[in-house]
C-alpha cells in the first residue's frame, strides 16, 4: 500500500516538473512528442505551482490545460468502460462533467507541492500510426531515487494529447478503471449512485482547500 501511495503521489506532481533534455537527442521527427511534453510541463510550472495565486485562478488554468493537452473524453470513457455504454444520455453527460471536475479539483492543489523535480527525456517511441510513448526519468531532489515515467500520447487531428501516464510501469488510467469498477460493484451497478459518489468526492476535495 505504501508503494502504491508513493506512485500516486508522484503522478500528482509529475506534470508540474521542469524538463532537463537528454544529450544526444533523436532526429527532428522524434522530437515532436518530446516537445509536447516539454511544453506541457513548462506550462504547468508557470501556471499552477505558485501557491500565492488564488485557487480559483489556478483551477481555471488547470481546466484549460486539461481540455487542451489531455484526451479527457477518451480517458473518461475508457476508465468507466462497459458501465458507460449502459448509461442514459443524461447520465453520460453528467458523468463527463463530474469526471472533469473531480480531476481538476483533485490535482489543482497538488501542483503547489512541486519541489524542484526535473524530468529527463530518454526517448520517444512510435507505437502506432496515431500513438507514441515518451519515456522519461524523474530526478528527485534530496537524494531520493529517480522514477521512470512513460507518457502515452495520441495524435488527434495533428495535435498531441496525453492518453495515459505510467509511473514505474503502473498505468494511472488502468488504476482508475479498476477503482471505478470496484465502486460500481459495491453500488450494485447503480449509475446514479455512482455519479452521486463522484460528485461528493469532488465537493469534499474542494471543501478541504477552504
Amino acid at each position: 500500500m505504501r508503494e502504491w501511495t508513493l506512485k500516486v503521489g508522484i503522478f500528482h506532481i509529475v506534470v508540474a516538473m521542469g524538463i532537463v533534455m537528454a544529450a544526444g537527442s533523436a532526429n527532428a521527427v522524434d522530437q515532436k512528442p518530446e516537445a509536447f511534453i516539454e511544453e506541457l510541463t513548462i506550462l504547468a510550472i508557470n501556471d499552477l505551482t505558485d501557491a500565492t495565486i488564488p485557487r480559483d485562478v489556478r483551477l481555471e488554468r488547470l481546466q484549460t490545460m486539461m481540455a487542451e493537452k489531455f484526451a479527457g473524453k477518451s480517458i473518461a470513457t475508457w476508465v468507466l468502460g462497459r458501465h458507460l455504454k449502459r448509461a442514459s444520455e443524461s447520465q453520460r453527460e453528467r458523468y463527463m462533467t463530474t469526471y472533469a471536475r473531480l480531476m481538476t479539483e483533485s490535482y489543482v492543489d497538488r501542483f503547489t507541492r512541486y519541489n524542484g523535480e526535473s524530468l529527463e527525456i530518454v526517448r520517444a517511441e512510435q507505437i502506432s500510426d496515431t500513438e507514441s510513448v515518451v519515456k522519461t526519468i524523474m530526478q528527485r531532489p534530496g537524494g531520493f531515487e529517480s522514477v521512470k515515467i512513460d507518457w502515452r500520447l495520441r495524435d488527434h487531428e495533428g495535435k498531441w494529447l496525453v492518453l495515459d501516464i505510467l509511473v514505474e510501469g503502473v498505468s494511472m488510467a488502468q488504476a482508475q478503471r479498476s477503482e471505478f469498477a470496484s465502486t460500481m460493484r459495491r453500488l450494485g451497478g447503480d449509475m446514479d449512485a455512482f455519479l452521486d459518489e463522484l460528485e461528493q468526492r469532488a465537493l469534499q476535495v474542494a471543501a478541504r482547500s477552504d
